[in-house]
């Protein structure tokens, strides 16, 4: 839904392996928060044989954010696919490439 503007907070800081807890804000087309949704990440390696990793989270804050424990299993590339379903039912996707450090 283009009405939905969803966008990854921290993803421009390094992301290593371990716990971590990435950080979206979730808004519509006039930038005014939306709570009440549901956030959902998916993190896959770019190699095969890699269990997926994932991640949730549910209502947000009254600015619009949503935190999302998440492991990162193992370094290299993955492909991150997040999708915020909202309550009345329309949902939006994105996809960011990134590289995960062992250290």
């Amino acid at each position: 839904d283009p009405d939905i503007q969803l966008q990854w907070l921290n993803n421009d800081r390094p992301l290593r392996v371990g716990l971590d807890a990435l950080v979206f804000v979730l808004r519509n087309a006039r930038a005014e928060p939306i709570q009440g949704a549901v956030i959902e990440v998916r993190g896959d390696m770019t190699h095969a044989g890699m269990v997926p990793v994932d991640g949730r989270a549910e209502g947000g804050t009254e600015d619009g954010r949503y935190v999302v424990p998440f492991h990162w299993t193992m370094g290299g590339d993955w492909i991150v696919t997040v999708r915020a379903t909202l309550p009345d039912g329309r949902t939006a996707q994105r996809r960011y490439d990134v590289q995960v450090r062992s250290q």
